[in-house]
Protein backbone atom coordinates (compact mmCIF):
# COMPACT_ATOMS: atom_id res chain seq x y z
CA UNK A 1 0.00 0.00 0.00
CA UNK A 2 1.51 3.75 -1.29
CA UNK A 3 1.89 6.28 1.41
CA UNK A 4 -0.18 10.18 1.30
CA UNK A 5 2.40 12.47 1.17
CA UNK A 6 1.04 14.99 3.61
CA UNK A 7 1.39 19.05 2.97
CA UNK A 8 3.31 21.13 5.54
CA UNK A 9 1.35 22.19 8.08
CA UNK A 10 2.13 25.94 7.46
CA UNK A 11 1.38 25.27 4.22
CA UNK A 12 -1.92 24.05 5.09
CA UNK A 13 -2.93 26.71 7.97
CA UNK A 14 -1.81 29.40 4.87
CA UNK A 15 -4.34 27.93 2.47
CA UNK A 16 -6.79 27.72 5.06
CA UNK A 17 -5.96 31.13 6.28
CA UNK A 18 -6.03 32.62 2.72
CA UNK A 19 -9.65 30.74 2.05
CA UNK A 20 -11.05 32.47 5.68
CA UNK A 21 -9.87 35.78 4.07
CA UNK A 22 -11.37 35.00 0.34
CA UNK A 23 -14.81 34.27 2.02
CA UNK A 24 -14.80 37.11 4.02
CA UNK A 25 -14.36 39.48 0.95
CA UNK A 26 -16.91 37.41 -0.91
CA UNK A 27 -19.66 37.93 1.79
CA UNK A 28 -18.90 41.76 1.63
CA UNK A 29 -18.98 41.66 -1.82
CA UNK A 30 -22.13 39.85 -2.10
CA UNK A 31 -23.07 42.35 0.75
CA UNK A 32 -22.69 45.57 -1.88
CA UNK A 33 -24.60 43.58 -4.63
CA UNK A 34 -27.44 42.89 -2.65
CA UNK A 35 -27.48 46.33 -1.40
CA UNK A 36 -27.24 47.47 -5.06
CA UNK A 37 -30.14 45.53 -6.87
CA UNK A 38 -31.88 43.51 -4.25
CA UNK A 39 -32.93 40.79 -6.56
CA UNK A 40 -33.26 36.94 -5.56
CA UNK A 41 -30.42 35.49 -6.56
CA UNK A 42 -28.10 37.46 -5.36
CA UNK A 43 -29.99 36.89 -1.75
CA UNK A 44 -29.60 33.46 -2.39
CA UNK A 45 -26.09 33.90 -2.74
CA UNK A 46 -25.07 35.88 0.43
CA UNK A 47 -26.98 33.53 2.32
CA UNK A 48 -25.02 30.75 1.20
CA UNK A 49 -21.60 32.88 1.28
CA UNK A 50 -22.31 33.58 4.85
CA UNK A 51 -23.16 29.88 6.06
CA UNK A 52 -19.68 29.29 3.96
CA UNK A 53 -17.77 31.70 6.54
CA UNK A 54 -19.55 30.24 9.30
CA UNK A 55 -18.26 26.80 8.34
CA UNK A 56 -14.65 28.39 8.35
CA UNK A 57 -15.17 30.62 11.59
CA UNK A 58 -16.79 27.36 13.82
CA UNK A 59 -13.78 25.10 12.37
CA UNK A 60 -11.36 27.59 14.33
CA UNK A 61 -12.81 27.10 18.07
CA UNK A 62 -10.01 25.52 18.94
CA UNK A 63 -7.40 27.81 18.22
CA UNK A 64 -9.44 31.25 19.20
CA UNK A 65 -11.53 30.43 22.34
CA UNK A 66 -15.53 30.27 22.97
CA UNK A 67 -15.25 34.37 23.81
CA UNK A 68 -13.93 34.93 19.99
CA UNK A 69 -15.87 32.60 18.05
CA UNK A 70 -18.68 33.90 19.74
CA UNK A 71 -18.16 37.07 18.39
CA UNK A 72 -17.25 36.21 14.98
CA UNK A 73 -20.07 33.83 14.64
CA UNK A 74 -22.92 35.75 15.99
CA UNK A 75 -23.50 38.88 13.63
CA UNK A 76 -22.69 35.91 10.36
CA UNK A 77 -25.28 33.59 11.69
CA UNK A 78 -27.64 36.32 12.39
CA UNK A 79 -27.47 37.70 8.91
CA UNK A 80 -28.22 33.46 7.28
CA UNK A 81 -31.35 33.36 10.03
CA UNK A 82 -32.85 36.99 8.85
CA UNK A 83 -32.26 36.65 5.40
CA UNK A 84 -33.95 33.49 5.42
CA UNK A 85 -37.60 34.92 5.29
CA UNK A 86 -36.92 36.95 2.12
CA UNK A 87 -35.80 33.66 0.84
CA UNK A 88 -39.07 31.76 1.71
CA UNK A 89 -41.21 34.76 0.59
CA UNK A 90 -39.12 34.51 -2.93
CA UNK A 91 -38.87 31.22 -3.44
CA UNK A 92 -43.37 30.59 -2.26
CA UNK A 93 -43.65 33.96 -5.02
CA UNK A 94 -41.96 31.57 -7.78
CA UNK A 95 -43.38 28.57 -7.62
CA UNK A 96 -46.92 29.83 -6.76
CA UNK A 97 -46.95 32.23 -9.92
CA UNK A 98 -45.51 28.60 -11.83
CA UNK A 99 -48.88 27.18 -10.95
CA UNK A 100 -50.23 29.63 -13.13
CA UNK A 101 -53.74 29.98 -11.31
CA UNK A 102 -55.71 33.04 -11.34
CA UNK A 103 -56.94 31.88 -7.60
CA UNK A 104 -54.08 32.40 -6.42
CA UNK A 105 -53.95 36.59 -7.08
CA UNK A 106 -54.68 37.41 -3.08
CA UNK A 107 -52.09 35.56 -2.31
CA UNK A 108 -48.92 36.35 -4.31
CA UNK A 109 -50.22 40.22 -3.61
CA UNK A 110 -49.91 39.63 -0.17
CA UNK A 111 -46.19 38.26 -0.58
CA UNK A 112 -45.03 40.71 -2.93
CA UNK A 113 -46.43 43.44 0.41
CA UNK A 114 -44.51 41.23 2.82
CA UNK A 115 -41.10 41.41 0.44
CA UNK A 116 -41.39 44.93 0.52
CA UNK A 117 -41.15 45.18 4.50
CA UNK A 118 -38.51 42.35 4.06
CA UNK A 119 -36.62 44.82 1.94
CA UNK A 120 -37.03 47.62 4.46
CA UNK A 121 -35.87 44.99 7.35
CA UNK A 122 -32.85 43.66 5.32
CA UNK A 123 -31.11 47.00 4.17
CA UNK A 124 -31.25 48.17 7.61
CA UNK A 125 -29.47 45.15 8.53
CA UNK A 126 -26.97 44.57 6.01
CA UNK A 127 -26.06 48.51 6.42
CA UNK A 128 -25.77 48.08 9.61
CA UNK A 129 -23.62 45.13 9.49
CA UNK A 130 -20.06 45.77 11.97
CA UNK A 131 -18.10 44.48 8.65
CA UNK A 132 -15.00 47.03 10.00
CA UNK A 133 -14.96 44.80 13.52
CA UNK A 134 -15.55 41.84 12.00
CA UNK A 135 -12.35 42.50 9.57
CA UNK A 136 -10.45 42.86 12.67
CA UNK A 137 -11.55 39.87 14.28
CA UNK A 138 -10.83 37.65 11.02
CA UNK A 139 -7.49 39.18 11.07
CA UNK A 140 -6.73 38.01 14.52
CA UNK A 141 -8.28 34.84 13.97
CA UNK A 142 -6.54 34.34 10.93
CA UNK A 143 -2.58 34.86 13.25
CA UNK A 144 -3.60 32.71 15.71
CA UNK A 145 -3.66 29.58 13.03
CA UNK A 146 0.15 29.59 13.29
CA UNK A 147 1.06 28.84 16.55
CA UNK A 148 3.55 26.09 17.86
CA UNK A 149 1.42 23.48 18.67
CA UNK A 150 0.23 23.04 14.32
CA UNK A 151 4.19 22.60 13.54
CA UNK A 152 3.65 19.16 12.68
CA UNK A 153 1.19 18.04 9.63
CA UNK A 154 -0.28 15.15 11.36
CA UNK A 155 -1.73 17.73 14.16
CA UNK A 156 -3.24 19.47 11.55
CA UNK A 157 -4.66 16.75 9.83
CA UNK A 158 -6.05 15.27 13.30
CA UNK A 159 -7.47 18.84 13.49
CA UNK A 160 -9.12 18.55 10.72
CA UNK A 161 -10.48 14.63 11.01
CA UNK A 162 -11.99 15.83 14.22
CA UNK A 163 -14.03 18.03 12.63
CA UNK A 164 -15.35 16.16 9.90
CA UNK A 165 -15.97 13.77 11.96
CA UNK A 166 -18.31 16.36 14.15
CA UNK A 167 -20.34 17.32 11.21
CA UNK A 168 -21.16 13.86 10.19
CA UNK A 169 -22.23 12.27 13.73
CA UNK A 170 -25.40 13.65 13.50
CA UNK A 171 -25.94 12.54 9.87
CA UNK A 172 -25.13 9.64 11.12
CA UNK A 173 -27.58 9.48 14.02
CA UNK A 174 -30.56 10.90 11.80
CA UNK A 175 -30.04 8.67 9.39
CA UNK A 176 -30.91 5.64 11.66
CA UNK A 177 -34.12 6.76 12.62
CA UNK A 178 -37.14 4.53 11.54
CA UNK A 179 -39.31 6.17 8.74
CA UNK A 180 -37.14 9.10 8.54
CA UNK A 181 -38.37 9.75 5.25
CA UNK A 182 -42.12 10.87 6.94
CA UNK A 183 -40.20 12.81 9.86
CA UNK A 184 -40.11 16.44 8.75
CA UNK A 185 -38.48 17.40 11.85
CA UNK A 186 -36.01 15.23 11.60
CA UNK A 187 -35.58 15.68 7.50
CA UNK A 188 -35.26 19.63 8.62
CA UNK A 189 -32.37 18.54 11.15
CA UNK A 190 -30.57 16.40 8.17
CA UNK A 191 -31.04 19.24 5.53
CA UNK A 192 -28.55 21.49 8.00
CA UNK A 193 -26.54 19.08 9.04
CA UNK A 194 -25.93 17.74 5.23
CA UNK A 195 -25.44 21.31 4.12
CA UNK A 196 -22.49 22.42 7.18
CA UNK A 197 -20.68 18.44 5.89
CA UNK A 198 -20.77 20.00 2.36
CA UNK A 199 -19.44 22.98 3.04
CA UNK A 200 -16.49 21.42 5.38
CA UNK A 201 -15.65 19.02 2.56
CA UNK A 202 -15.42 21.29 0.05
CA UNK A 203 -13.40 23.37 2.04
CA UNK A 204 -10.79 20.21 2.47
CA UNK A 205 -10.66 20.09 -1.16
CA UNK A 206 -9.39 23.65 -1.52
CA UNK A 207 -6.78 22.93 1.40
CA UNK A 208 -5.46 19.61 -0.52
CA UNK A 209 -5.84 21.35 -3.98
CA UNK A 210 -7.89 18.21 -5.08
CA UNK A 211 -11.43 17.53 -5.99
CA UNK A 212 -14.46 15.66 -4.41
CA UNK A 213 -16.82 15.81 -7.04
CA UNK A 214 -18.58 12.28 -6.51
CA UNK A 215 -18.81 12.78 -2.52
CA UNK A 216 -19.85 16.63 -3.17
CA UNK A 217 -22.47 16.04 -5.79
CA UNK A 218 -24.07 13.22 -3.76
CA UNK A 219 -24.40 15.71 -0.74
CA UNK A 220 -25.63 18.00 -3.14
CA UNK A 221 -28.80 15.77 -4.10
CA UNK A 222 -29.56 15.10 -0.91
CA UNK A 223 -29.65 18.95 0.25
CA UNK A 224 -31.51 19.31 -2.84
CA UNK A 225 -34.35 16.97 -2.20
CA UNK A 226 -34.36 17.55 1.06
CA UNK A 227 -35.08 21.30 0.59
CA UNK A 228 -37.40 20.75 -2.28
CA UNK A 229 -39.72 18.52 0.40
CA UNK A 230 -39.03 21.82 3.23
CA UNK A 231 -40.32 23.95 0.72
CA UNK A 232 -43.24 22.19 -0.46
CA UNK A 233 -44.13 22.23 3.25
CA UNK A 234 -43.98 25.97 4.07
CA UNK A 235 -45.83 26.54 0.72
CA UNK A 236 -48.45 24.45 2.09
CA UNK A 237 -48.65 26.53 5.50
CA UNK A 238 -48.91 29.93 3.21
CA UNK A 239 -51.48 28.56 1.24
CA UNK A 240 -53.74 26.87 4.02
CA UNK A 241 -52.85 30.13 5.97
CA UNK A 242 -53.29 32.91 3.38
CA UNK A 243 -56.68 34.92 3.93
CA UNK A 244 -58.83 36.33 0.80
CA UNK A 245 -58.80 32.71 -0.74
CA UNK A 246 -61.15 30.75 -2.48
CA UNK A 247 -61.67 27.85 -0.68
CA UNK A 248 -62.09 25.36 -3.93
CA UNK A 249 -58.86 27.33 -4.79
CA UNK A 250 -57.05 26.34 -1.27
CA UNK A 251 -58.23 23.33 -1.72
CA UNK A 252 -56.95 22.79 -5.28
CA UNK A 253 -53.27 24.35 -4.96
CA UNK A 254 -52.80 22.08 -1.60
CA UNK A 255 -53.88 18.79 -3.34
CA UNK A 256 -51.09 19.76 -5.76
CA UNK A 257 -48.56 20.59 -3.28
CA UNK A 258 -49.13 17.52 -1.16
CA UNK A 259 -49.18 15.28 -4.61
CA UNK A 260 -45.35 16.55 -4.93
CA UNK A 261 -44.52 16.31 -1.82
CA UNK A 262 -45.83 12.36 -1.93
CA UNK A 263 -43.59 12.23 -5.05
CA UNK A 264 -40.36 13.90 -3.09
CA UNK A 265 -40.77 11.14 -0.27
CA UNK A 266 -40.45 8.75 -2.89
CA UNK A 267 -37.46 10.09 -4.06
CA UNK A 268 -36.07 10.54 -0.92
CA UNK A 269 -36.78 7.46 -0.19
CA UNK A 270 -35.15 5.50 -2.90
CA UNK A 271 -32.22 7.76 -2.54
CA UNK A 272 -31.93 6.63 0.75
CA UNK A 273 -31.68 3.29 -0.72
CA UNK A 274 -29.95 3.29 -3.80
CA UNK A 275 -27.44 6.04 -2.42
CA UNK A 276 -26.62 6.13 1.37
CA UNK A 277 -24.29 8.56 2.87
CA UNK A 278 -21.44 7.55 4.53
CA UNK A 279 -18.28 9.09 6.57
CA UNK A 280 -15.31 9.87 4.29
CA UNK A 281 -12.20 12.10 4.99
CA UNK A 282 -10.18 12.86 1.52
CA UNK A 283 -6.62 14.12 2.31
Amino acid sequence: MGTIALPAARLLLERLEQALHDQWRELLQQRQLVLDQFEAEAIHDLRVTSRRLRTMIELLAPRIGQHQLRRLRRPVRRLTRELGQLRNLDEAHHYLSGLEDDGLTPLLTQLERQRRQEHRRIRRLLAELPHKRLHKLLELAGQQLHTPETAAPLEVVSWLADRNLTLYRPIHQLLQLPELAERAEERHTLRIAIKKWRYFNELLAQLWLRRHDRQVALLKRYQGLLGELNDREVFLAMVKGASGLEPQVRKRISLVIAAQHRQLINDFKQLLSQQPLRYQLHI
